[in-house]
């Protein structure tokens, strides 16, 4: 049972993004990111189709391909205590920040490593039903989820812009999707999706493919469809070249057709247009 019954409501929030200006140090207020609860509510459905291809049965899964449990609307990954992973997990900081809105998971969530260390368990607790009530707790509070992956992208752009090799071109990128009608989709999905981008991978001879490639892959100046168009194609030519650099042992290319279909949706669903998903190219069957 849950400790606290959540009304869902999704809050209108401001997004103030702030960055390192110049050499003399200090900020300046490059965006406002005036979100709509119809905005949010909107996106959280986007993300919740990518994810989990639109299945409520889907915000708990454990791919067959991956050795970890991914949960709610953004699969945010959760790491059996054993597994030694390439990136961090971000299942508990979901936690923590139901916390922080007085909310409380249900109490087999609030671990910090994974509840179930095996697929084959996870699997069985699901055939017992012990997985309802956290599937109907993911289910009920997919506002505050979208909250949580709208924050992430609050703090992306400073982090990327401290990173890059070129700041202004980033900042110039973000600030073209941003401010395309229905850019906020693309920005929040794809940080979701892939991260920020700011370190490179060594395992994947050093290349990284988050947020921050896919605006430095990225040329030109027109916002709308154009600036979609062209945040579509760097997003499927980054995800290529993870797949090209991968470890050896690693079996991604399965992942790829999937991944590339995710980066149409950053103009289909942006600019009207229409990119199914069906059940095996959605991003249930995609890796971190």
């Amino acid at each position: 049972m849950l400790k606290k019954t959540l009304k869902l409501t999704l809050i209108v929030s401001t997004i103030t993004l702030l960055v390192a200006c110049g050499s003399g140090g200090g900020t300046r207020i490059v965006n406002y990111l005036d979100t709509s609860s119809a905005e949010l509510k909107h996106i959280g459905g986007l993300i919740f189709r990518n994810e989990t291809g639109g299945k409520k049965d889907n915000l708990a899964f454990w791919n067959k391909n991956e050795e970890f449990p991914s949960l709610g609307i953004g699969h945010f990954i959760w790491y059996p205590e054993s597994f030694e992973p390439l990136f961090p997990d971000s299942f508990p900081g979901l936690i923590a920040f139901y916390k922080e809105q007085g909310i409380e998971p249900p109490a087999v969530l609030t671990s910090r490593y994974s509840a179930w260390p095996t697929r084959e368990e996870f699997e069985a607790a699901r055939s017992r039903g012990e997985l309802k009530e956290v599937i109907n707790f993911l289910d009920s509070t997919k506002g505050v989820q979208v909250q949580y992956i709208a924050l992430r992208l609050k703090d992306a752009l400073p982090k990327m812009m401290a990173a890059s090799d070129n700041p202004d071109h980033v900042e110039q990128q973000f600030n073209r999707i941003m401010n395309s009608p229905n850019g906020l989709y693309p920005l929040i999905d794809y940080v979701n999706f892939k991260g920020e981008g700011v370190k490179t991978v060594p395992e994947y001879n050093n290349v990284g493919w988050g947020l921050r490639q896919v605006l430095e892959g990225m040329s030109g100046s027109d916002t709308g469809k154009k600036a979609f168009e062209d945040f579509a194609r760097s997003c499927a030519n980054i995800l290529t070249v993870r797949v090209e650099n991968q470890p050896s042992g690693k079996s991604e290319q399965s992942f790829l057709p999937g991944w590339i279909n995710r980066c149409k949706t950053y103009v289909s669903d942006t600019s009207g247009g229409d990119t199914e998903q069906n059940e095996s190219e959605s991003s249930v069957n995609t890796s971190v």
